[in-house]
């Protein structure tokens, strides 16, 4: 998700396997910092960073550097990621109403 001009992680799926399990994995709000060595700009859009990773992934691992600030990643989980599910909810229904 995009968050003052940066790319944070919102929420991640549990990988099965035994492999999975020794992953390191960043936590919900910490910021994507570079993908394979390339640093993101602050305020890159957030589609093009997506896009991005899409096409490195096609051709083999992608690697990825996280900063995390322990003070902010509870506030971001606690308050944010509701607001976020809000908007997309409130979306939806918006849309579903006009086509329904």
């Amino acid at each position: 998700v995009s968050f003052g001009g940066r790319v944070l992680i919102k929420g991640y799926t549990t990988p099965q396997g035994a492999e999975s399990q020794s992953l390191n994995r960043a936590q919900i709000g910490a910021i994507i910092v570079a993908v394979n060595e390339w640093v993101i700009p602050q305020n890159a859009a957030f589609s093009k960073v997506l896009e991005y990773m899409r096409m490195l992934i096609m051709y083999g691992p992608l690697t990825l550097l996280f900063a995390e600030d322990k003070e902010f990643m509870p506030w971001f989980k606690e308050v944010m990621i509701p607001r976020f599910d809000a908007q997309l909810k409130a979306r939806a229904l918006a849309q579903a109403s006009r086509t329904g």
